[in-house]
């Protein structure tokens, strides 16, 4: 087993080389506060506990994933530069990340 990247299942830690656009599929069911569980990202310049603020954009519609019932997420998406990063959901689990550039080194 390795360490878990999020408090809850998913995510991402690692660097990105190249500035890229981003997804990320944030859980939709279950019990959550009142603002949801939306996704977050931390840079590493900062020891990875700065959360700093993003515009994300939310998808419209219903998404499913392999052996999983339902339509189970919903995706967000953001612009990130160059660096150190923790990419999660702040209230339940998510899916891995989605990049636009070829060029990921994870830790």
């Amino acid at each position: 087993t390795g360490v878990q990247t999020c408090a809850s299942e998913g995510g991402f830690l690692g660097t990105l080389k190249s500035d890229a656009q981003i997804a990320i599929c944030c859980a939709n069911h279950g019990t959550y506060s009142s603002a949801g569980n939306k996704p977050y990202a931390s840079a590493g310049s900062e020891g990875l506990s700065y959360a700093y603020g993003l515009t994300w954009t939310e998808h419209s519609g219903e998404f499913a994933l392999g052996n999983h019932g339902g339509t189970p997420c919903t995706f967000y998406e953001t612009f990130l530069e160059a660096g150190d990063h923790l990419i999660c959901c702040t209230e339940g689990w998510a899916t891995g990340i989605f990049v636009t550039t070829p060029e990921v080194v994870c830790t």
